[in-house]
């Protein structure tokens, strides 16, 4: 049994788990006063829950400025956390295979330098809502101790749940997937979430519905906007009414996906954040790019078209 671990997620969980922050904001009233408030954790209550809660029970103020100020604990305690959650995970797959753990073997993934998609997103660019995204104060003392005590594998070019799935698709015997991320579940196979510590397996064709309705939806998270005014709601009644009526038919859910995207175009027009992509190279264009972006890759360099279409009628996309 191959154990794929998506450690991304490790790496924030156990850093964020292992801090707190304290925020010094300078705030502004309404009427121009100025004053200075100090929010410290206390308890279950962090620092930012208190601002919210204070801003919330004095109306007309704003913060001006803020000075986040991390307190850390001991690194030996976060890489304890870190270490319990692979160890947790190994042996939960083991008992609930019912296999030996020393017959378990195990990829410890992270992500690298270089992504391609921040060369497919013309749209919005991939990621480009995290330019404040905060990392823990340990993290890369975290990453260090997974690729020296846990074999961990930086990979290039493309993301971790990337490596994940191709892990998956790939490997010849069994394996599981492990990790937090719902994006995973276009993969066929077995799954378990080691955070809340539940199996699963999902069905190639529950894996290929999932990725057209994110074809739809997007993902606000990664900035992939997806078809405008379409959310994972109305998305998941498109695709699964035609999977309901003929099976997955890839050609019918591709028609449907690019009727909807030119449905959104010819109502909210220059809203919608693929406009200029769509006047330029087609309604098609922008539904490809956005396969791309939300698909979990097959094989390294894989880039999705739809089904049975010849490479050279996209050469103007690439």
């Amino acid at each position: 049994m191959l154990v794929i671990i998506d450690a991304d997620p490790i790496v924030y969980r156990a850093g964020f788990a292992g801090e707190s922050v304290d925020y010094h904001c300078i705030l502004e009233h309404a009427d121009g006063e100025i004053r200075e408030e100090i929010f410290i954790r206390t308890g279950e209550k962090t620092a930012n829950k208190q601002l919210k809660e204070w801003l919330k029970a004095n109306e007309g103020w704003q913060v001006i400025e803020e000075d986040r100020v991390v307190v850390p604990e001991e690194l030996d305690h976060v890489l304890s956390t870190v270490k319990a959650i692979i160890q947790n995970t190994l042996h939960a797959v083991a008992k609930h295979f019912d296999i030996d753990i020393f017959d378990i073997q195990y990829r410890v993934l992270l992500s690298g330098p270089g992504n391609f998609r921040n060369d497919i997103a013309t749209v919005l660019p991939y990621k480009g809502n995290r330019k404040d995204t905060h990392k823990p104060h340990w993290y890369q003392q975290i990453r260090n101790y997974l690729t020296t005590y846990w074999d961990g594998e930086v990979i290039e070019g493309r993301e971790a749940d990337d490596e994940c799935a191709i892990a998956q698709y790939t490997h010849d015997g069994p394996s599981i997937i492990c990790t937090i991320d719902k994006d995973l579940d276009q993969v066929p196979g077995h799954h378990y979430d080691y955070v809340r510590k539940t199996f699963y397996s999902t069905s190639k064709d529950e894996g290929e519905c999932l990725f057209y309705k994110q074809v739809l939806s997007g993902d606000s998270t990664d900035n992939i906007p997806g078809c405008y005014k379409i959310g994972a709601v109305r998305a998941a009644k498109i695709v699964d009414s035609i999977f309901l009526d003929y099976g997955l038919d890839h050609e019918k859910i591709w028609e449907a996906i690019i009727k909807t995207y030119d449905a959104s175009l010819e109502q909210y027009g220059e809203q919608c954040p693929y406009f200029a992509k769509a006047v330029r190279e087609g309604v098609e264009a922008v539904c490809i790019e956005m396969a791309r972006l939300v698909k979990m890759q097959e094989f390294v360099g894989q880039l999705w078209l739809p089904a049975d279409r010849p490479d050279d009628l996209l050469e103007d996309l690439e």
